[in-house]
């Protein structure tokens, strides 16, 4: 055995000749990083996560005869894996110990949080990243995981990582770019909101925890004690371990009746099951405290209290064991969280006995004596004609805009799977709007056909039918010879595609009046909801996407009577910026009469056609505009200089536009270089607001015809060269400065995909 050894070697090793060196190398390399993910599984319980981290070495080493199966496995991937089975396992066990010694458990509670504050980390978005990782990490492809793994928390380098996977360093910079945008993400569906290079760097500085100076060998020592490493050895030394564990625990019971002469006192109960998280916003300053009151009236105990601000949201449905939870009330009903700094900020309380959610401006208003409402039940069955969809997945998701002034404050979604007859339940709704869609790609959210709208009333269940009635609408998309180069049906890849229909209905939306509060908001959206007008825009609002077959034919299920439209849409995926351009399009019109037949619809053929591009190198449009500020802009004027043409709308508070306001800083007064701005906003004195606050100190206009002449997406921007051709667009982050240098005649630094 050599340290130049790789992970397949040494696991051979150990197999063939039982070398305790070759597994005891395995678990110095990977230690750290299974020590680190079992912190986070065991919600930084420090004896919890050794004894995960023994039983995840003694688990390798007893499935390493078939591991050694597959020469190309990357085992820290399969490790990471398998710290989240096994912590479950430990968390349930500390559960049924917690049951049978809560006065010592309680004890260990009110203690504890001193002792993991300062293994914590302190970076505060990485708190909220912390939450998600595993569980986002875990819903990733093995290849993909364990590239993750090899960069962040193996802490290889881009040539490491290529030398591992047998690829060019270069090439394996591209991996690991994809993989984070992947996992990014992830991360945006369940409300984190980061840029890539944030994201890069937390993984960087923060994903590994340095773990105990005893443990890889006591790991290694426990794991190849036994000859077959079974699962028996594994319960025995779990067991050794805990035991040390209620040791630890029975100790600290007794000096707290040392300390106290014998009488412990036990003040406001916060105890919390073992599976669940208590974190704080703030250790220090105002607080929040109030009584929570049950759909009874009577003072509830061990209700959850989650606080939500724009940063990280909280969550309406609990997500199991990564749970947030910022404090519980005690056998009064009582409770006491940190108030957030300013607003806006929404309180959220889940308990069995109901739910209630609460903003800042309620709060204010009528106190924090809160009375929960009983849970709503949804029961549903999914189907496609007359056939029921068996494994079908069924998301439940509160809509949410940018005027709400609650948005990004409560995470509304969750899901569920049909069961062999199709049938799915929400066995606890929050009262108010849901909206219900089926799933149609298996491996790419966002897709979704079939979707419902009600209003969900507390204490009572809602049965509704997602599919099951309506006409079918059959049809073939005519792609010319000439593009079938470039017009591929796939759900993945260089070229992908979007098709969707829509209901042909005039755009009717609740009437809001100025500085509602979320209560107020919701209460005009639910009366909305509640018209037939409403209810149609509501339920058709973001269209039905449907499959497109390998040979270009489609079939609509489930259509009401009513005038369709049909958009179907091919990209290509430039990888470096990680955006997908429009290349081609079809549309089609339809309508469904009111009649009692069941035939399906035959469309026939929607012709393609390609759309205009601008590429790279290209000379660039003209420009001849008026700024906001009513002076003119002529990019004619600005002969010889390098042009960034920034794009974007109103996203004050998002990570996107943190580049541009860099743009500003480092470039806006450099003679080398041109900047304008195109905003779009509702007014300019919006615009000027904005532009403000994000400190764009360069012209801007609101001539957002601008967006579409160069082709360009937003937020990000275009890059003209002194030649007056197009250098780049679809940039922000990493890959604008790339490109900027790179026009400037500059060395550009190292960088990964455009970070948006």
């Amino acid at each position: 055995m050599t340290e130049l050894s790789n992970d397949f070697d040494l696991l051979t090793q150990f197999v063939a000749d039982r070398a305790e060196p070759a597994f005891a190398e395995l678990v110095r390399r990977h230690v750290d990083h299974v020590y680190s993910a079992a912190l986070r599984q065991t919600y930084r319980d420090t004896d919890a996560a050794e004894e995960v981290t023994q039983r995840v070495f003694i688990l390798l080493a007893s499935k390493a005869t078939t591991l050694i199966d597959d020469p190309h496995l990357l085992l820290g991937g399969w490790l990471f894996n398998a710290v989240r089975y096994i912590a479950r396992d430990v968390l349930r066990k500390e559960e049924r110990r917690a049951r049978h010694e809560q006065k010592a458990a309680e004890m260990a509670e009110h203690l504890r949080p001193a002792r993991h504050a300062a293994a914590q980390p302190q970076d505060f978005q990485w708190k909220e990243m912390e939450s998600e990782l595993d569980d986002a990490m875990s819903t990733l492809p093995e290849k993909t995981r364990g590239v993750l793994v090899l960069r962040f928390f193996e802490g290889k380098t881009a040539r490491e990582v290529g030398q591992q996977l047998g690829i060019s360093e270069e090439a394996a910079r591209k991996r690991v770019s994809r993989a984070v945008d992947e996992l990014r993400d992830l991360f945006t569906r369940r409300g984190v909101v980061l840029s890539a290079a944030g994201l890069t760097e937390s993984l960087t500085t923060l994903a590994l925890t340095k773990a105990p100076a005893h443990l890889a060998a006591s790991a290694a020592s426990a794991a190849t004690s036994s000859a077959t490493a079974t699962s028996a050895a594994a319960t025995l030394t779990g067991t050794a371990i805990m035991a040390s564990a209620k040791a630890k625990t029975a100790a600290l019971v007794a000096a707290v009746l040392l300390l106290t002469g014998g009488a412990v006192t036990i003040g406001p109960k916060f105890f919390t099951p073992a599976r669940q998280r208590t974190v704080t916003l703030a250790q220090a300053g105002p607080s929040i405290s109030g009584t929570v009151r049950g759909p009874d009236g009577q003072p509830l105990a061990n209700a959850q209290i989650v606080v939500g601000i724009p940063s990280r949201r909280a969550y309406a449905y609990d997500p199991g064991p990564r749970a947030r939870v910022d404090g519980l009330t005690d056998a009064a009903g009582k409770f006491s969280v940190a108030k957030p700094p300013e607003p806006p900020y929404m309180l959220i309380i889940r308990a069995d006995a109901g739910y209630a959610e609460l903003s800042w401006k309620q709060l204010e208003s009528t106190g924090t004596d809160i009375k929960l409402r009983p849970w709503g039940r949804i029961e549903g069955i999914a189907k496609q004609g007359n056939q029921s969809l068996p494994k079908a997945t069924i998301r439940l998701w509160r809509v949410q805009n940018g005027d709400d002034p609650g948005e990004r404050l409560v995470h509304h979604e969750t899901e569920t799977t049909t069961d062999a007859s199709g049938k799915f339940v929400f066995p606890r709704v929050a009262p108010g709007e849901a909206w219900l869609y089926r799933e149609v790609f298996p491996r790419r959210r966002g897709n979704h056909v079939g979707w419902q709208y009600l209003q969900v009333l507390p204490g009572q269940t809602a049965q509704l039918a997602i599919g099951g009635s309506g006409r079918a609408v059959a049809g073939r998309v005519d792609v010319p010879p000439e593009m079938a180069g470039f017009i591929k049906w796939t759900e993945d890849g260089k070229f992908t595609y979007n098709a969707e229909v829509r209901r042909d209905l005039p755009h009717i939306r609740a009437k809001h009046a100025p500085n509602e509060t979320p209560e107020q908001y919701r209460a005009v959206e639910d009366a909305f909801g509640r018209t037939p007008e409403g209810k149609l825009y509501n339920q058709w609002m973001f269209g039905h996407d449907f499959v497109v077959n390998p040979d270009g034919t489609f079939v609509l299920h489930d259509l009401p009577p009513g005038k369709y439209k049909i958009m179907i849409r091919n990209f290509e995926s430039i990888d470096e910026v990680n955006f997908s351009e429009d290349i081609a399009r079809g549309e089609a019109s339809f309508e469904i009469p009111a009649s009692a037949s069941a035939e399906p619809i035959d469309l026939g053929k929607i012709t393609f056609t390609t759309l205009p591009r601008l590429p790279i190198g290209a000379d660039a449009p003209d420009i001849n505009v008026t700024t906001i500020d009513g002076k003119p802009w002529r990019l004619a004027d600005h002969k010889g200089k390098v042009f960034v043409l920034v794009c974007w709308g109103a996203y004050g508070d998002r990570n996107e536009m943190a580049s541009f306001t860099e743009l500003a800083r480092k470039y806006g007064n450099d003679p080398r270089i041109a900047i304008l701005g195109c905003v779009s906003t509702e007014t300019s004195d919006q615009a000027r607001d904005y532009i403000k606050k994000l400190s764009l100190d360069f012209p801007h206009t609101s001539d957002t015809s601008l967006m579409n002449t160069y082709h360009n997406s937003w937020p990000s921007a275009a890059i003209i060269g002194r030649d007056g051709k197009i250098v780049q667009k679809h940039l922000s982050d990493e890959t604008l400065k790339k490109y900027l240098a790179l026009a400037l005649g500059e060395t550009p630094p190292a960088t990964g995909k455009m970070t948006r």
